[in-house]
């Protein structure tokens, strides 16, 4: 798989997990689901994966 795709696919997964932890989070007590904490995720997923793609390119196979 090329690099953005699987960037992209990977920042969609942690995203769809996220959602998935922020549903939970209805039914526990003493936590709350909250959008914002999911798009927080969803952009440090994003980062991290773009993070690993230009460290992985610096330091070479």
């Amino acid at each position: 798989m090329r690099w953005w795709p699987a960037i992209a696919l990977a920042a969609l997964l942690a995203s769809a997990y996220a959602a998935t932890d922020e549903w939970h989070q209805l039914f526990v007590p003493g936590r709350d689901s909250d959008v914002r904490d999911w798009l927080a995720d969803t952009i440090g997923a994003a980062a991290g994966s773009g993070f690993y793609r230009v460290i992985s390119q610096l330091l070479g196979p």
